[in-house]
């Protein structure tokens, strides 16, 4: 068995088509589907090896029958070779355009940008014009047109999607950057650029192709006639101007004859092409397709009784015996201008409707319809009739499209743009207008006809002399439309007369006169009554005017005419030329005075002329003595009418010549005239597409073989005589037409040659020399108007070395031109350029030998020009900068006229004129250059010459250009290719010819310079992909070059300049966004890598041999190169990166062993590590701060963490001296990396607070290292993204931490503690104050007012102590005013904190499985807040439950939240031990500045008891600390400590009746101090407490207060005694409720009021029974009209200050004891005295000095046993003594304090927590409905209460609850309590501010004691009513 081998395939092989879908069964066959293309590499049997397009990394094999061959080729040109399909290359194009959008257009999809169905519809077009072009049936013209739509469609799509420019050639290839010069390229690019914005290439509209052709034709098919005929008609189409009124063309007939609609191949058939047409024409702006619709038949009218019969009727044939008669039917007009203009488009094979407006026979004729038809006209009036036509624009004449050759042709009605020599017309364009005749004999108006026909002197008629148009034969006689009835007939009938070349001129038009008659025998009998004529050539051998003509109609008489009399032609024949008072006759002629008639003509002829002088000319040997005065004369005739006789003109001229061969006396003459005529046709603007006439004359018929003597002979006068006046105008007149006269000389001497021989070459050599020499001699005479010869011999001269290099020697002729140029004076110095370019581009300078002589003096020339143009750009330029300020302000106050006085003007026109000298000599550099680039087989040597004498100049006018002129890409250019052009030879040759190294240092500093800033500021746009990538090919190869250079030259002696100045070029060079390929397309990256290969790489690599090359100079350059070594390395490549990275490591050994003294050398300290640094402190400080700045710029990745991690470990674990050192410094940025990463990623989120904990973390890093420059930076951006989010708060604590880094003292500011916005500050102290008061307004914007004076004191103390400036003292004291009367009187709205879990692996990775406590927003509810959470993460799932989460959601790729309600827990403040404290003061510290918090949970501890829930009631309370206080830098922080304890039933309900007591105090409190307040809140809460209909009251806690319960739980009896104590409080406290609710109760609610007394009653009489009697410690109130105001004196004051001292201090009585040893002083403080020995701990004090409208709070500290306690009470019969005293109190309306007009006074002795304002029944629903983190709710039950701290859990509500409160407003006074709405009014609710706690003496026992818990939520009037 034979053992099949993998072979080869042939090249024409490689590509196949995939026709099946293939699954590749094993992981070494590759997958495709239907339409793939595949690439082929080898061949095994019947299976493939290869890789398919769209994945050419994977190769493998698949099947051979799957696939089909497609013929291909490989261009070896890319390096390897690229598979092409051997196809049309513009289908190739195509389908890699399509594969290309259609990637990018998916995109655009799915983010529904507005360019998607823009790029779909340019797809489809591309998709049907590759149809097309595939089917192979497109003509030549049509495919031309194809593709440059093709190409113009693909360039608009590249330049829609931000693709690169597409760069073509004049037929539309894409260029090869390989073979053309890059010179040539930047022009190609601008050109494509310019036609891309100027809108050439859309393929829209035919008519912007007109610039590019002289002339055009337009195609028309007439598709069909939908028109009401009942006989024959003709249809007559002509081109219409109707601005001007005006018919353009030739007219086309169509004969329609009945059955033609039904001739398919005939109706294929009515094609005409109307030619000739010229720019304007397509331009003109109403442009029409019109024509005429004329019926032929009988004379007879034949008057229709039936309805109409459209075309499609059948009729029945007219006799051939019966004479024809033409008829007016109706205009036709379409407008061509929209389409022509590009306002339609002018599809292919498009049908378009041309309407018809009928005419009748009187007062509406064909011409006046048309009038009509043009201006408007709607469906109404052509009523659906009409001609259905196609038409197309085709560019170029008739000769450009020989498919159409079958086609009718109508040309143009005279001249087109271009006569050609061979295009002869001797036709004559004739419109009949119209005429007048009489009635004669007739009843009614003749119905006239008219027969024209063209007689020669005897009266025979000329047979096909007359056509009436394109598509008809030609005529004997042409017999007009005939008007019925009408005596002034308007015909407006255009017929062509065709002359006979070179015939009988003597030819007239005779035009005669007949009426037809509607009878057709009278019709026959009907003889002319009327003739008329005119004669084609006039007397004076001219032809007829191009005018209009009233000829003479002579008036016939019938019987004795006879058709070949010719009599008349002695009569006058036009009006003019009649005699007054005479009436011409002859025989049967007399003129008739009353009949007219009119005539237009126009003349086209190439033989006949109408200029008199012009003819005199052409026929001068009838009259040789008039030679000279003809010749004389030939100025004044018309420049068209030469041109149009040129040949002949020409042919006469020469003729005179020769024929006085041997004399001189015309000479001068016919050279004038010669002149004359050329100058028409080379200057005149108009007529130079006449120039191809002139060389079409040159070359085919021009015969004078001996005229070049004389012409040399005359322009050698007219330079010898140069200083005669006459001779300067003769000579600057033939300077310009010199070309011509140089082509003319020398191909009559070639003529001579051909016929004599070649005998005296040396003779015409000598003249032509003496000749150039003479104008060399004119270059240095000096005269009045030589310099304007001068001009015109530098303008014209050159173009003349063409033509004289074919007769004359190249090498002489080039010294010669040499001289010329080497001649010139800096005051021509335009002129020499001009003059310098011609040479460039003429032949001369393509024949080596000739360019060895001129190139020298040609760079010459351009070096002082480019040395002069620096010169003036810089004194330009200064006087520029000196008087632009200037006058800049005389103009701004006098006017412009200053800018003259200044000399600015002088100064513009000089920078004008300066930069277009600029232009001219890198124009011209270009040039040269481009030609060496072409001829580069032997340039080699001018290659050399071009770069030793400009290439410094041009890198020094690169380095002075401005990067916003318009000449800096050409100029770039120029640079490129000279170095792109230049050989290692060159190179050595050029470094060669410095006279020392340091003007070689000097040079290759300016190129390094130079190459960097293109690279980095690259002066080409984006889309010049392959301009670019030639620039940058071109950079590389230098920098190989100077490398060499570098290290052989500038090593010892050390240059650090350069080498720093390559390295800096290089890795710029590498690091530039053009060379990234992973940012490109497939198709762009893989051809960019065939042409030139991944160019960082290479650059790599030439890097790290310069950098071993240093050796001991290394430590020079560290660690300045860290950073651009570092972002060398963060280029995405593996190889780079494997490459480059140890670098770092080399570095770090460099720092490590640099000598500690100065004098030390690097090799001794590696030897003796005792005296170098051991550190790399330096480059690890500079690694880190370039590693922020690039990874945060976008650059590294995962993948490059991995590889620097890697190799760099591996390099220092090996290392002895830096193991531990090298360790740790990866791994330290190893973590910077990780971070700034995740940083990078966070930053392009929309999530702003994960950018701010992000930023956080780096700020955390930068401080742990002690980084302080990256520290104080990501301040200032936290700080940033504070503002941002308007988190004044958080930004005035990030800009605190840079202040505290700072010091109270005026030391420099170091660099590290700098930042940009405060850049200006110079010292510690100015920095720090300036910090200070933007942390003074950030915290006063967030209403941290308390934060914000702290910071003011220590601004006071700096002003008072140090600087002492008082003035700022006074303004900060003012500030500081400002923000105590902040505290005082501004609403300051608490906010809230909630703890959210973050569970799972799915949030980033600071996020995962980690506990935030956050800090809400401004009356943000737990609600709000985790909907806020929630769309920062919309993918994650909320968690019903607080239980703690196991490892399935821990360990989980999704999303977990946890969200919950936590309470802030303030530590105790010594401050306010014993003082009086408003509640606005108190009210910040409870929630500011806390790192504890704690919420509570349900849990079930117990079997639960079905008859009372609470009794089995269990809490786990949860105590959380922060890893940082809030507010902080951050709105929220890290949980690092949690402890969990358990809260029993008991101590639940304990608690619960604090909560709740303290709530309806708070109430009372606030409707006593505001009877404003809606009093629906107070109602609520006392029906809840005292009617307990639903949850039971106080029967709930009876199971706490049984013996059973003691007996099972004996711990507990101290507790169950508290219980009892809040039981028996509660009740003073609804008591005054119900006082203050009766006393605002309205009539409406008395009956509740009623109830809720009698209610209270029983509830009292039970609770009081059971628990014992306990005191009110509500302060004393007393009515508003009883209060009587007293001023104590000051004794009083002391007696009074001292009993509230003694008050405060006072031991509080056990629970349950009576009031019997606290101080009395009035009876009006009654009640407080016995608040203060009953136990309570809020005692009020009445005071008309305390603080107006405000409470005030003794804060205590209860730190002993003693404190706790107060004296027992005295017995029953003292309470029953103050109840009745209470009771008569009651009556006076005294009871309650006197809270409006004084202050309460309140002693803490526990810990204050807020309390959060009621909740809605709508929001409760919520809470308990929505099964979130934060919430927790039990089934209902009548029966059951469902308790937690604040919001953490769901609790039952109240239907009649109101809704949440709303965001406060300020009050005129100040308040204790927020407002909400209700129902029927506002209701007050307690604020959080005004919440105080119960005493130590209520609280349970410690042991451990439970932290107190917070205040539940508003409870339900069922929880209330247990309370």
């Amino acid at each position: 068995m034979t053992v099949q081998t993998w072979v080869p395939v042939k090249d024409a092989e490689r590509f196949a088509v995939a026709v099946y879908n293939f699954v590749g069964a094993g992981p070494e066959q590759i997958q495709f589907s239907i339409g793939e293309t595949l690439h082929i590499l080898q061949r095994c049997g019947d299976w493939y090896y290869g890789y398919t397009l769209k994945n050419r990394a994977f190769r493998g094999i698949f099947p051979r029958g799957f696939v089909r061959i497609k013929k291909c080729i490989v261009d070896k040109s890319l390096g390897t070779g690229a598979v092409i399909p051997r196809e049309n290359p513009l289908v190739h194009e195509i389908t890699s355009v399509l594969r290309e959008w259609g990637q990018i257009w998916k995109t655009l999809y799915v983010g529904r940008d507005g360019h998607m169905s823009k790029v779909a519809d340019m797809m489809d077009e591309l998709i049907r014009h590759r149809r097309k072009i595939i089917s192979g049936t497109l003509p030549t013209d049509e495919l031309r047109e194809v593709k440059r739509r093709v190409t113009a469609t693909i360039d608009r799509g590249n330049l829609v999607l931000g693709l690169d420019l597409v760069v073509r050639d004049e037929q539309g290839n894409i260029l090869n950057p390989d073979v053309i010069s890059a010179v040539q390229l930047y022009r190609q690019h601008e050109q494509a650029t310019r036609r891309l914005n100027e809108g050439l290439g859309d393929g829209s509209t035919t008519s912007q192709q007109g610039p590019q052709h002289n002339s055009h034709c337009l195609y028309v098919t007439v598709r069909n006639c939908v028109c009401r005929l009942d006989e024959d008609a003709e249809i007559i189409l002509f081109l219409y101007d109707a601005a001007a009124d005006q018919v353009l063309t030739e007219n086309y007939v169509v004969s329609w004859k009945e059955g033609l609609e039904k001739n398919i191949e005939q109706l294929s058939s009515l094609r005409v092409l109307f030619t000739d047409l010229s720019n304007g024409d397509i331009a003109l702006p109403r442009l029409f397709l019109a024509g005429f619709v004329v019926k032929v038949g009988t004379s007879a009218r034949q008057e229709m009784t039936t309805a109409r019969r459209s075309m499609q009727a059948s009729h029945k044939p007219t006799k051939k015996a019966v004479e024809m008669c033409r008829r007016p039917c109706g205009a036709v007009a379409f407008e061509l201008s929209p389409f022509f203009s590009g306002q339609h488009t002018d599809e292919d094979g498009v049908d378009r409707f041309m309407p018809l407006i009928p005419c009748g026979d009187k007062d509406n004729s064909l011409e006046d319809s048309l009038r009509r038809l043009v201006g408007g006209v709607s469906v109404r009036d052509h009523k659906g009739q009409g001609l259905w036509i196609t038409f197309r624009l085709l560019p170029g004449d008739k000769e450009q499209h020989p498919h159409q050759a079958k086609m009718a042709l109508a040309r143009r009605r005279g001249f087109p743009d271009v006569i050609l020599p061979t295009d002869g017309r001797n036709d004559l364009y004739l419109t009949l207008v119209g005429g007048e005749f009489s009635r004669g004999n007739k009843v009614q108006d003749r119905n006239v006809e008219v027969t024209m026909r063209v007689c020669d002197v005897d009266g025979s008629v000329m047979t096909g002399a007359i056509e009436a148009g394109a598509g008809c034969e030609p005529l004997e006689e042409y017999r007009s439309v005939v008007y019925w009835h009408e005596s002034r007939p308007r015909w407006a009938e255009n017929v062509k007369v065709v002359l006979p070349v070179g015939g009988d001129c003597t030819s007239h038009l005779r035009f005669t006169f007949k009426h037809r008659s509607n009878n057709e025998v009278k019709d026959k009998t009907e003889k002319p009554f009327g003739l008329a004529y005119v004669n084609l050539i006039q007397k004076n051998g001219t032809t007829l005017k191009n005018t209009r003509h009233e000829l003479n109609v002579y008036k016939v008489d019938a019987k004795r005419f006879d058709e070949g009399d010719v009599s008349y032609l002695t009569l006058p024949a036009l009006r003019s030329e009649l005699v007054d008072g005479t009436r011409p006759g002859s025989g049967p002629f007399l003129l008739s005075l009353r009949d007219s008639f009119s005539l237009q003509s126009l003349t086209c002829s190439t033989k006949l002329t109408q200029n008199v002088d012009l003819l005199g000319l052409l026929k001068w040997s009838s009259e040789p003595a008039k030679l000279r005065e003809r010749l004389s004369l030939l100025h004044r005739i018309d420049k068209e009418e030469i041109v149009k006789f040129l040949r002949d003109s020409l042919d006469a001229l020469f003729h005179i010549l020769i024929e006085h061969e041997q004399d001189h006396e015309y000479d001068v003459d016919v050279f004038n005239a010669l002149v004359t005529i050329i100058s028409s046709v080379a200057t005149e603007r108009r007529y130079q597409h006449f120039q191809p006439v002139l060389e079409a004359y040159l070359q085919s018929a021009f015969s004078a073989t001996m005229v070049h003597r004389k012409l040399i002979g005359v322009l050698q006068g007219y330079l010898d005589t140069v200083n005669q006046a006459e001779s300067q105008l003769r000579l600057t007149s033939a300077l310009p037409c010199l070309r011509y006269v140089f082509k003319f000389i020398i191909k009559s001497r070639q003529l001579y040659i051909k016929m004599n021989g070649s005998d005296d070459d040396g003779m015409f050599e000598a003249s032509i020399q003496h000749l150039l020499r003479s104008f060399n001699s004119l270059m240095m005479a000096k005269g009045p108007r030589i310099e304007d010869v001068q001009n015109s011999v530098l303008l014209y001269l050159p173009s003349t070395m063409d033509d004289l290099i074919t007769v004359c020697d190249p090498v002489q002729l080039s010294q010669t031109v040499a001289e010329l140029v080497a001649m010139l004076t800096s005051r021509l110095t335009q002129q020499r350029l001009a003059v310098i370019s011609r040479l460039v581009h003429s032949q001369l300078f393509v024949r080596h030998e000739c360019r060895h002589v001129l190139l020298p003096e040609v760079g010459r020339a351009i070096g002082q020009m480019f040395d002069l143009q620096q010169h003036q750009d810089s004194r330009v330029m200064t006087t520029l900068k000196r008087k632009g300020k200037s006058s800049a302000k005389l103009a701004k106050l006098f006017g412009e006229q200053h800018a003259e006085e200044l000399g600015l003007d002088k100064a513009n026109v000089d920078l004008k004129r300066t930069t277009e000298e600029l232009r001219l000599c890198i124009d011209i550099l270009a040039d040269v250059l481009d030609v060496l680039w072409r001829q580069r087989a032997g340039a080699s040597a001018d290659v050399g010459v071009v770069v030793l004498q400009l290439l410094r100049k041009v890198i020094q006018t690169v380095i002075g250009v401005d990067r916003d002129s318009t000449l800096v890409g050409s100029l770039v250019a120029v640079l490129v290719s000279m170095l792109r052009q230049m050989e290692m030879n060159h190179y050595e040759q050029y470094m060669a010819q410095f006279s020392d190294v340091t003007d070689q240092l000097h040079f290759i500093i300016e190129i390094l310079l130079v190459l960097r800033d293109l690279v980095s500021k690259c002066v080409y746009p984006p889309d010049w992909c392959e301009m670019v990538m030639l620039q940058n090919s071109v950079i590389l190869k230098a920098l190989r070059l100077f490398s060499h250079t570098i290290r052989d030259r500038f090593l010892d002696p050390f240059e650090t300049q350069i080498w720093n100045n390559f390295f800096h070029c290089a890795i710029s060079f590498l690091t530039q966004n053009p060379l990234q390929l992973e940012n490109f397309t497939a198709t762009k990256r893989s051809r960019l890598l065939a042409r030139y290969k991944d160019m960082r790489k290479s650059t790599a690599q030439e890097i790290c041999t310069m950098w071993i090359s240093l050796g001991q100079h290394k430590i020079s350059f560290v660690p300045s190169l860290v950073g651009p070594f570092l972002e060398m390395t963060l280029v995405p490549d593996p190889e780079l990166r494997a490459m480059t990275i140890p670098l770092f490591f080399d570095m770090m050994q460099c720092e490590f062993y640099a000598p500690v003294r100065p004098d030390a050398q690097y090799n001794d300290t590696k030897r003796q590590t005792v005296a170098s640094k051991c550190n790399f402190k330096e480059f690890e400080c500079e690694m880190i701060n370039k590693l922020d700045h690039l990874v945060e710029g976008g650059r590294g990745d995962g993948y490059y963490l991995e590889v620097f991690r890697k190799k760099m470990l591996d390099l220092c674990e090996h290392h002895s001296s830096m193991r531990e050192q090298g360790v740790r410094f990866v791994n330290m940025v190893t973590r910077l990396m990780e971070r700034l990463l995740e940083y990078r990623s966070i930053m392009r989120d929309e999530n702003e607070e994960n950018k701010m904990s992000c930023t956080v973390i780096l700020l955390h890093f930068y401080s742990e290292i002690g980084c302080q420059e990256m520290y104080i930076r990501y301040l200032h951006k936290l700080c940033t993204l504070h503002l941002a989010a308007d988190k004044f708060i958080e930004a005035g604590f990030t800009l605190k931490l840079h202040a505290k880094a700072l010091q109270w003292s005026d030391e420099p500011l170091p660099s590290l503690l700098r930042h940009r916005t405060y850049a200006h500050l110079e010292t510690h102290r100015a920095m720090k104050e300036a910090l200070y008061y933007d942390i003074i307004m950030y915290f006063d914007k967030g209403n941290l007012w308390e934060a914000a004076l702290e910071l003011c004191k220590e601004l006071v103390r700096q002003y008072e102590e140090q600087t002492f400036d008082y003035q700022q003292l006074s303004e900060l004291l003012k500030r500081m005013s400002r923000l105590y009367d902040k505290i005082l009187h501004e609403i300051r709205p608490m906010p809230g904190y909630f703890r959210v879990a973050f569970c799972g692996r799915g949030f980033p990775a600071f996020l995962q499985n980690k506990v935030f406590v956050y800090r809400g927003r401004e009356y943000e509810r737990l609600t709000d807040f985790s909907a806020r959470i929630q769309c920062l993460f919309p993918k994650a799932e909320l968690m019903a439950s607080l239980a703690p989460p196991g490892p399935e959601t821990t360990e989980s790729l999704q999303q977990y939240l946890q969200i919950n309600s936590v309470d802030p827990d303030m530590e105790s403040n010594k401050r306010f031990s014993g003082k009086p404290v408003t509640e606005k003061i108190l009210q910040y510290y409870r929630i500011n500045d806390v790192d504890r918090f704690v919420y509570s949970r349900p849990i079930r501890r117990t079997p639960k008891d079905p008859d009372n829930p609470f009794a089995s009631l269990w809490l786990e309370r949860t105590v959380m600390r922060t890893a940082s206080k809030l507010p902080g830098i951050l709105g929220w922080s890290i949980v690092e400590e949690c402890s969990t304890f358990d809260v029993t039933p008991l101590e639940n309900a304990i608690e619960t009746m604090t909560s709740a007591n303290r709530a309806l105090r708070q109430l009372v409190l606030s409707h006593r101090s505001d009877e404003t307040l809606p009093l629906n809140p107070l109602t609520q809460k006392l029906s809840g407490i005292i009617d307990a209909a639903v949850m039971g009251g106080t029967a709930n806690y009876e199971t706490f207060l049984t013996a059973q319960y003691l007996e099972e739980n004996p711990d507990d009896g101290e507790r169950v005694e508290r219980l009892k104590v809040l039981i028996a409080k509660q009740i003073p406290l609804l008591e005054a409720g119900l006082e203050t609710h009766g006393m605002r109760v309205s009539d409406d609610l008395q009956p509740l009021q009623s109830r809720l007394e009698e209610l209270f009653s029983r509830m009292k009489r039970d609770v009081q029974s059971q628990f014992g009697v306990q005191e009110s410690d509500l302060p004393y109130h007393r009515p508003p009209g009883i209060m009587r105001h007293h001023r104590p004196s000051l004794a009083e004051w002391d007696r009074q200050d001292s009993a509230v001292s003694d008050t405060s201090a006072a031991a509080l009585s056990p629970p349950m004891q009576s009031n019997g040893g606290a101080p009395a002083f009035t009876r009006s403080l009654i009640n407080l005295s016995q608040s203060l020995a009953g136990g309570g701990t809020l005692k009020a004090h009445k005071s008309s000095t305390s603080l107006p409208r405000s409470q005030t709070v003794f804060y205590k500290q209860t730190s002993s046993p003693a404190a706790t306690s107060t004296p027992a009470p005295r017995g029953r019969e003292r309470r029953t003594q103050e109840e009745r005293e209470r009771r008569r109190d009651a009556k006076r309306g005294s009871l309650t304090s006197q809270l409006s007009d004084a202050s309460t006074i309140i002693e803490l002795s526990e810990e204050l927590r807020p309390a959060r304002p009621l909740r809605s029944e709508v929001e409760r629903e919520r809470r308990l409905t929505r099964p979130t983190s934060g919430q927790y709710a039990l089934r209902p039950s009548p029966s059951v209460s469902t308790l937690s701290s604040r919001d953490s859990l769901g609790v039952t509500v109240d239907e009649d609850e109101p809704p949440p409160p709303p965001l406060p407003a300020k009050q005129g006074r100040q308040m204790s309590s927020f407002e909400e709405p209700a129902e029927n009014g506002w209701r007050a609710t307690p604020a959080p501010s005004e919440v105080v706690t119960a005493t130590a003496a209520d609280s349970p026992p410690a042991s451990p004691p439970p932290r107190p818990p917070p205040p539940p939520p508003k409870r339900s009037a069922s929880v209330d009513s247990l309370l």
